[in-house]
């Protein structure tokens, strides 16, 4: 889906994290006057609690999560679409957090795509985590901008 969406012009993709930003995506989807595509898994949630009043979510502007912390050794930033934020924390415990400096970015947008040039400018190591990987799908899409 998002592979053949990157061709649809100013369509918003969004992928939410929880269910609290998929409540966000949501009322931010309803306040734009283009068309909006959120992206979400089957099955359950995180069972993360949603706020009684959604927030609007700045369109296209991703959230870093945990930032680099400076302590010297090779930067890589796990950049978790959708509900893979566990997943990024995996790979952080298994490389060791000593042996790396690590920062995790939840995307929120495949397009348009926040290209975190503030992030990528040391990286030695940049890793997309998404639910599947095909041909034209956020990883693609975000190794073609950064």
């Amino acid at each position: 889906d998002i592979a053949y969406l990157n061709c649809v012009p100013d369509i918003v993709v969004m992928a939410p994290a929880h269910e609290d930003e998929l409540a966000d995506m949501m009322f931010t989807a309803m306040h734009q006057d283009r068309p909006a595509f959120i992206r979400y898994p089957r099955g359950n949630g995180e069972g993360i609690a949603v706020k009684e009043q959604p927030a609007l979510i700045e369109v296209g502007k991703a959230e870093v999560l945990q930032n680099f912390s400076s302590n010297g050794q090779p930067k890589v930033a796990f950049l978790a679409l959708g509900p893979m934020r566990g997943i990024a924390d995996e790979a952080i415990a298994e490389l060791g957090a000593d042996n790396i400096d690590a920062a995790i970015v939840n995307p929120r947008f495949t397009k348009p795509i926040d290209i975190l040039s503030h992030l990528t400018t040391s990286l030695k190591a940049k890793t997309n985590i998404q639910r599947l990987k095909a041909s034209g799908a956020y990883a693609t899409k975000c190794g073609n901008s950064i």
